[in-house]
């Protein structure tokens, strides 16, 4: 079976996943200091096995 790949959405779920990768301890050394900052202007996608 292929995996399929379609346009992904910021929906709460979603930003609650990638809120979960945004911890204090993170390095933050590229400037991004925000779960808001790293999302601008990001296109997400969605992998369906």
């Amino acid at each position: 079976m292929l995996a399929q790949v379609r346009p992904g959405v910021l929906d709460e779920e979603a930003r609650a996943a990638y809120a979960a990768a945004y911890t204090p301890d993170r390095d933050t050394s590229a400037g991004l200091g925000s779960m808001e900052a790293g999302m601008r202007g990001a296109k997400l996608f969605e992998v369906v096995l």
